[in-house]
């Protein structure tokens, strides 16, 4: 028993560690007795090191919403505890530009239109804002006081989104 105790934790300690270094492996257990060079086995173990795929990316998968009313009569839509979201998984490790935050924002907005409605007119991004422990990219829509904010942390991770609609603007989701 404990042996299968070990063998899924060495399973479970794979997965941990292909996740945070951005490897997508597919892993399959074969107990069949073959010889590949004198028969053509039928187990297969595919690895497809690389980045995610775009919608995989970008897609709020996990996270918590919190819908709160606003000062001035409107609502506040914040997307928190949001998993597995981060530039590092979309691009790769490496030291990301102010463009980059942006692109990945506009990216999380284009995938998640369901979740962030864009029927009253798309999302204009403002200049990236700079701070020393985060990363803020601003939205706004043309002719209204809408607006969406994207906080990263200073690794790229998204660590929360802010919608706000004034009250004359609410859109019933």
């Amino acid at each position: 028993m404990r042996g299968g105790h070990a063998i899924a934790g060495a399973v479970a300690v794979f997965f941990l560690v292909s996740g945070l270094c951005g490897a997508v492996c597919e892993v399959s257990y074969c107990s069949e007795d073959c010889d590949p060079c004198v028969q053509q086995c039928k187990c297969r173990h595919n690895c497809n090191h690389g980045f995610l795929d775009f919608e995989t990316a970008h897609r709020l998968a996990s996270y918590r919403l919190i819908v709160a009313a606003d000062p001035q009569g409107g609502v506040v839509r914040t997307f928190s505890e949001l998993v597995g979201l981060s530039l590092d998984f979309a691009d790769g490790q490496r030291e990301h530009a102010a463009g980059d935050f942006s692109r990945f924002a506009r990216g999380v907005i284009e995938v998640n239109t369901d979740l962030i409605p864009t029927r009253s007119g798309p999302w204009t991004p403002d200049p990236v804002e700079t701070f020393e422990t985060a990363i803020v990219v601003p939205f706004h829509r043309d002719g209204t006081e809408d607006s969406l904010s994207f906080l990263f942390d200073r690794r790229g991770s998204l660590v929360e989104i802010d919608e706000v609609r004034p009250r004359s603007r609410q859109d019933p989701r």
